[in-house]
Formats: structure tokens, sequence, C-alpha cells
């Protein structure tokens, strides 16, 4: 059976991919100049404001693979199938560029292939979510187990843990006998059930079923806000502290990126959800799964052969160009693959 097409789901496919490609091209030149630089400063606030673009592809699959009329079998035959063969073709794409690059021998090459280029992670992550869908589609069969199951991993993912990662290291706690006790005592809990992105799958099938009152809305939109902001500032605070990039608030579970996440999904749920669909921008988001594949290799040809990255000119305005170009060309490539018949079913 064929799930309805949610119009805002489209929507978010897109910001998403957008926000992905800001991330990657923030990041080109981040470990390249001082902390302490104006460019450091601008590459910070642009990557700061995009994190939640992977959690939002996780929820979007959460919210249409947890869904009971959502066949089991498909998740294999149809989608964890595309998924290892969009790998497989992928990471040799990618592996041939770096061969043709850096001149890698044999073993290197077969390495490239096997461990994927590095924003290839994606795709082992969400391949076991969605083998352990079944599973989890038992919790969201209650709203109070997921509830409560969202309220644990809350606590224990995105706010112990990065309690644990960022805080207690850079203070006079770090090496306290008894703070370092409690923290063996916590993983000795083992609560591996409750961390890594199964939250966000969650989140994803909650917020699409359950509304939130107007009230606690508008409290989500602030602390949206001031997390984008806090995830700047933190991220600038710790680095010009440490003397070098400290990524830590831009964790993907992190209590910051979390809220972020769940911010923007309800605002666009909310914004498109009784609104015409745009034709447009549904064929724009069935594009978006190739543009997510071979934009980084556009990243690095703008960069390797062109010689344009976000150094080449002010980062305020290259970023978002490089974002523009390399969205617009990758769209292009994708629109092309999937005219070939015997790509354009696995590949993009």
């Amino acid at each position: 059976m064929e799930i309805k097409r949610l119009y805002y789901l489209d929507v978010l496919r897109i910001i998403g991919t957008i926000a992905v490609i800001i991330i990657h091209v923030s990041a080109q030149n981040f470990n390249n100049v001082s902390v302490l630089s104006n460019e450091w400063n601008i590459f910070n606030i642009y990557d700061s404001l995009v994190r939640w673009g992977v959690p939002i592809f996780v929820m979007i699959s959460g919210t249409l693979f947890l869904q009971k009329d959502f066949e089991i079998i498909k998740i294999y035959h149809k989608y964890l199938l595309r998924l290892i063969i969009a790998f497989i073709f992928w990471s040799i794409i990618y592996a041939i560029y770096m061969s043709l690059k850096n001149k890698l021998n044999l073993i290197d090459f077969i390495y490239e292939i096997l461990s994927g280029h590095y924003h290839m992670w994606y795709i082992f992550m969400i391949s076991g979510l969605y083998i352990i869908t079944p599973l989890l589609r038992k919790i969201a069969e209650s709203k109070n187990i997921t509830r409560y199951y969202i309220i644990l991993a809350t606590i224990f993912t995105f706010i112990i843990n990065m309690f644990i990662d960022n805080i207690i290291p850079v203070t006079r706690f770090a090496n306290n006998k008894i703070v370092n006790i409690l923290i063996k005592h916590y993983h000795d809990l083992n609560l591996n059930l409750l961390f890594g992105y199964t939250c966000y799958y969650l989140l994803g099938y909650y917020l699409s079923k359950f509304n939130i009152c107007l009230k606690k809305k508008k409290q989500l939109y602030l602390a949206t806000i001031i997390c984008l902001f806090l995830t700047t500032i933190l991220t600038l605070v710790y680095s010009r502290k440490m003397g070098y990039f400290y990524s830590g608030f831009y964790n993907y579970l992190s209590i910051n990126t979390m809220i972020e996440s769940v911010g923007i999904y309800t605002f666009i749920k909310d914004l498109f959800k009784n609104k015409q669909q745009n034709k447009f921008l549904v064929y724009i988001s069935k594009h978006t799964f190739g543009i997510y594949l071979v934009h980084v290799l556009i990243i690095d040809i703008l960069d390797d052969i062109l010689h344009f990255n976000t150094l080449s000119i002010n980062p305020i305005i290259s970023i978002p160009f490089i974002t523009i170009a390399t969205f617009i060309i990758s769209l292009f490539i994708s629109i092309i693959l999937k005219k070939i018949p015997i790509l354009k079913k696995y590949i993009v």
C-alpha cells in the first residue's frame, strides 16, 4: 500500500538538503584559518544555523516508515537494496576521483570504496534504522510508550551525554574521582536502546501524528531560536578557549541540535500541511537523494579543478554562492541519471 504523500515532507527534504550542503561547504576551510579570524566566525555562523539538516532526514524516514500501512518487506526489497547499490556505485565514483587526485595504490583504492566518502556514513546509519523498524513500530503503536521513549532518550542521549562530552572535559571536574565513578556507573547502565538516532526516527513519526498546543509551540520556537544562537556562541567560546575548532556543540546528538530539529520540523509542518502542492518543489524533492550523494563531488571539483572555495572571496558571499551552485549542478546530474533506466531505480 502506498503512503499518502505529505507535502511538508517534500519541503523538509529540500531545505534539509540545502542545510547539509551548507554544512559541508562551511566546513571546507574550518581548519585552515585561525579561530580568531573573521573568516572562521563566518564559517561558524553558517554551520551553526543548519545543524538540524541531518536529523530532519531521519525524522522524515521515521514519519514514513513507522506508519502501520507501510509494508515491512518493502523496506528490504526497495529501500535497503537501493541504499546498498547506491553506496557501492557512488563509493566507486568517489574512489576513482580520489585516485585521480592523489594517485592511490590498489589497497588504498579498495579502502576508499569500502569506507565510502565522508558523507556516506548516513547510508549505514539509516540502514540500521530501517532494519529495526519492525521493532520500533511496536513502540510507535502506543502514544504513551513513544513519549516515554522520547523522554528517556532526551535525558540519557541528548542531555547527559552532552554534559559528559562537552561540559565536564573543560571544567575542574574533568579528573575528579567522584565524577569519574559516576560517569562509569552511567555507562554501566548500558542503555544502548536509547542511544543513537532512534529518537529522531520516533520523533518524526510522533510529530507527524500528534499536534503541539499553541502555547507549547511558541515555547518550542523560542527555544529553537535560543539554541541556534547558543550553538554559534558556545562553539565560538569553546574554540577560542581551546585554540582550535571545537565541534562538540555541532553534534547531531546534542540537546541544542535536537531542539532545533524539532522546532524546524514542527514549523514547516504547520506552514505547509494544508497548502496545495507545488509540483516544482515535489519534483525537486524526488531528486534530493541524488543531490545528497553527488554534492560532495561537486564541492571538491569546484575547489580542486576550478580552484574556487570558501576562501576565494568573502565567505559571506562564497558560502551561499557555492551552496546554490552545488545544489543546481547536483540537481541537474540527478535529473540526467534518473533518465537512464538501469540507474534511476537504485543510485539516485
